[in-house]
């Protein structure tokens, strides 16, 4: 950089990352030859850097999603502080509740069939959930999403929510998820997924996520692994954790993103595949005549398809995320898992959604066992399993939340190896309807 005696530079570098996420993403074996101590990355920041020295460079603002490419060039361009983390610009990048609620209130003049309360409410379930700093006490709202369904409701005269929660522009970035789950341990990797959708928690310490060490991929941990998906916005912090944190899945649209990757890990592992037409025709049913027989038929053949093997890895949890991350694939119901109600948590939950009309909302207690070769050991489970779901659901159908839901259906579902071996649906009355499966 040529020294001007009478101007200095402020410099200033947007999405300076992009280039470093791409290459992790797609083309990992290019990231050291680019970011290396020879790659034209690195020489270019070291240039800024001397011209701080010479005071040329006066002040440099630089943006991103991730410190990976600065963490990587430190040596080179050791000048730098980094924001990301820092309590007073945790609300910077994203809209806060009151700010939402005003949006709301706007939209209420232009629209007013719909209940503000209850569009306030799904877009905090859709969007909200962000946090970027440990001490922080208010989350917040992703702002391109917030947007862009603002945007389809003023845009549409009838004032319907989009189909789709999640622009689809905003669905290719996402791509990088599966992608990225190939960096460093890919197994162990994919273990943190398993964990993450069905503790719906992760803890670990957050790391600088350095990734030009002289063995790169031994030394890329777990930990450098979900730190990374911290820093890209697709896992955020739900709470501390002594000098650890506790990390969660921000909102139901990111959700939605790691239950297709998980389904994709499912049928790239597994026989298992269920016919996407045929669910949305079993889904559909359900929805407008109650009948889940279709639907519980294509989960048998599910699980049937699974190998020996599979079963073998597959607990109820791990079942009860398959049939969820299926039934998520649907647009006519918000599809939930672990919901929580008045002292407890219903394993599945079909609740209605805007702009679709459905007849019906359903709750499901869903058992799991594992093949059985002794048949009194085998009743004997199940038996205890029965019990324990229908007093389960008999006390959730009385919660505030359930009592007032219209049209609500409740079932005992209980899968023996690859055979539903009880179907019954849970009223309000004393009894309960058994159904064959």
């Amino acid at each position: 950089l040529p020294l001007y005696t009478d101007k200095i530079l402020y410099i200033i570098i947007d999405e300076y990352d992009l280039f470093a996420n791409e290459l992790l993403a797609f083309k990992p074996n290019k990231f050291k030859q680019h970011f290396g101590s020879t790659g034209f990355v690195r020489k270019f920041y070291e240039q800024i850097k001397e011209g701080t020295k010479k005071g040329v460079v006066d002040r440099i603002f630089i943006t991103g999603v991730t410190p990976i490419a600065l963490d990587s060039l430190s040596s080179g361009f050791n000048v730098t502080t980094n924001l990301s983390n820092s309590i007073k610009l945790n609300r910077m990048m994203g809209f806060t509740l009151i700010e939402v609620g005003r949006i709301v209130n706007e939209i209420s003049q232009e629209c007013s069939k719909i209940d503000k309360n209850q569009l306030l409410s799904d877009l905090v379930n859709f969007y909200d959930g962000y946090k970027f700093n440990r001490e922080a006490k208010e989350s917040i709202f992703n702002p391109d999403m917030i947007l862009y369904f603002v945007n389809h409701l003023l845009r549409e005269e009838m004032c319907k929510y989009p189909d789709n929660l999640i622009d689809k522009n905003i669905i290719s970035d996402y791509t990088k998820i599966q992608q990225m789950f190939k960096i460093g341990d890919y197994e162990k990797n994919l273990g943190k997924l398993d964990e993450l959708l069905k503790e719906k928690q992760l803890i670990v310490k957050l790391t600088d996520v350095n990734l030009l060490d002289k063995d790169r991929v031994k030394k890329f941990t777990t930990s450098d692994f979900v730190s990374l998906l911290f820093y890209l916005g697709i896992i955020t912090i739900k709470e501390p954790y002594g000098a650890n944190l506790k990390l969660k899945i921000p909102n139901y649209c990111i959700e939605q993103l790691y239950l297709e990757f998980f389904i994709h890990i499912i049928e790239e592992r597994t026989n298992a595949k269920i016919d996407t037409t045929k669910l949305d025709n079993c889904i559909f049913e359900i929805s407008q005549n109650g009948n889940i027989k279709p639907l519980v038929k294509m989960v048998e053949s599910f699980l049937h398809s699974l190998s020996f093997r599979d079963f073998q890895k597959f607990d109820e949890k791990y079942v009860k995320l398959a049939i969820f991350a299926y039934l998520s694939l649907t647009n006519l119901y918000i599809t939930k898992t672990e919901y929580e109600v008045e002292d407890g948590y219903i394993d599945l939950a079909l609740l209605e959604r805007s702009p679709y009309d459905v007849n019906y909302q359903f709750g499901f207690e869903l058992k799991y066992i594992k093949m059985v070769d002794d048949k009194q050991d085998k009743k004997k489970i199940r038996e205890t399993l029965y019990n324990k779901a229908l007093e389960q659901l008999k006390k959730y159908r009385q919660s505030d939340e359930f009592s007032k839901m219209k049209n609500l259906k409740t079932y005992i579902l209980i899968f023996v190896g690859d055979k539903c071996e009880v179907c019954e649906e849970v009223t309000t009355s004393s009894k309960s309807l058994m159904l064959s499966c």
